[in-house]
């Protein structure tokens, strides 16, 4: 059996009547994790509370010294202690119908040479994506009696459009799977629909999209997915049909004119909106995820981890969802702030030269200018913004070259902004032989 020792944890806490919510830290006298969770949790509820998140429970040697040094006296003879930092959240303040979280980016896997068996998720991220936390008392009134609540599922909500090959990757991955298209569509846009699917911890594609090696081709999808930031993550003690009917639901919406619009709801970027959004119970990006049938959603970022949770006792206005002229603004903003970072990645990459004559505004300058030119396409797009700065690094007119290329204007703005890019280098490679 496993010696006791000191766990450390950071809650968020509620009170019984949910009238109010604290944060603190707890130390916990325990010989592992589970039974610091249950200690914890038995001992809360005698003080009128109930746990709503614990974060990076851990032995007290793995966590940050400044962090714990208020808690180390925990003992067998204490076997609890609780901060008394306590910071309690205003009560009178907007209801928030998502709990949101952060932690910082988890590393991916590697290749794994020599190792066996291999991991399939990162260690950081194992919990929170394949755990079995015990049911809470409104997923008890949801899905029936204890015995009645099934064990948690892992989802995925993948976008085929962000790798090459990621739909015939989902199709053979031996795991349920389905478009969140149907009919024509899902035929149609088979390449960069979105899919469903249910994970297995021991199966390799769970692997393949946590895995990233620098030095393997960035496209090349059968190795490696961790970087295209393909989609996210959700748990559910739902079916898979369940599951699916749900999301369905939002993959087109209205707005309140009645004009229909692709929703693209599994976009990572969204964990923004949501905590701009949380307490905004109309939001279609809250209704999504405020429902029964999801426990928590996972959202992996470059920047940091977004573990989101509905706050199910607050109760949403029920009615139809629909995209609003400030939702369409948000998901707009979001687009074009996720676009100018990768095309200052990819100028950074094929084009360190062209930085000097940009910076963030203005390329973000240059992103409008294209889309009111109908430079939309992201492939136009980025040629537009490629191709002028490399004209204002030699001095020249890009709507001169525009006239040069076509003369008209009877060009598509993809082909014609393939067209320029391909003359200017022309040009610049002719003058250095």
């Amino acid at each position: 059996m496993a010696h006791c020792q000191s766990w450390i944890a950071a809650c968020l806490l509620v009170g019984r009547d949910d009238d109010h919510e604290v944060s603190c830290q707890a130390a916990i006298w325990a010989n592992n994790h589970d039974t610091a969770i249950r200690r914890l949790a038995e001992h809360l509820e005698k003080q009128g509370y109930r746990i709503l998140w614990v974060d990076e429970c851990q032995p007290a040697e793995h966590y940050p010294t400044e962090h714990a040094r208020p808690l180390l006296s925990v003992s067998a003879a204490t076997p609890i202690v609780l901060s008394l930092e306590l910071e309690e959240v205003n009560s009178s303040r907007a209801a928030e119908f998502l709990t949101i979280r952060t932690t910082s980016a988890t590393l991916p896997l590697d290749a794994q040479l020599g190792k066996w068996p291999r991991k399939s998720v990162p260690d950081a991220l194992t919990e929170d994506l394949f755990g079995q936390p015990a049911p809470s008392q409104l997923e008890h009134t949801h899905y029936g009696q204890a015995g009645d609540v099934a064990a948690l599922k892992t989802y995925t909500i993948l976008d085929a459009a962000k790798a090459s090959g990621l739909a015939d990757l989902i199709e053979t991955s031996q795991l349920p799977n389905r478009s969140l298209f149907k009919g024509e569509a899902a035929k149609e846009y088979r390449d960069a629909a979105p899919y469903l699917v249910e994970l297995d911890i021991t199966k390799d594609f769970t692997r393949l999209l946590f895995t990233h090696l620098p030095d393997q081709p960035d496209d090349l999808s059968s190795l490696h997915l961790w970087h295209r930031k393909v989609g996210l993550f959700v748990r559910s003690r739902a079916s898979f049909d369940t599951v699916w009917s749900h999301c369905r639901k939002f993959t087109k919406l209205q707005n309140t004119s009645g004009k229909w619009y692709y929703f693209r709801f599994w976009e990572p970027g969204n964990a923004t909106i949501l905590e701009h959004h949380k307490t905004d119970s109309a939001s279609p990006f809250v209704a999504v995820w405020h429902d029964p049938i999801v426990h928590s959603v996972i959202i992996l970022r470059e920047d940091e981890n977004v573990f989101i949770r509905p706050v199910l006792d607050r109760h949403r206005k029920k009615g139809p969802v629909r995209l609003r002229s400030v939702d369409l603004e948000a998901a707009g903003d979001m687009r074009r702030a996720g676009f100018i970072k990768k095309v200052t990645r990819a100028l950074k990459k094929d084009h360190p030269s062209l930085l000097r004559f940009a910076d963030k505004t203005r390329i973000a300058d240059l992103y409008q200018q294209g889309r009111s030119q109908n430079y939309s396409v992201e492939l136009a797009s980025y040629n537009f913004i490629r191709a002028n700065l490399l004209a204002q690094s030699k001095g020249v007119s890009f709507p001169d070259l525009e006239r040069q290329v076509d003369p008209c204007l009877e060009l598509s703005p993809l082909v014609r902004s393939k067209q320029i890019w391909n003359h200017l280098k022309d040009n610049l490679r002719s003058q250095t032989t």
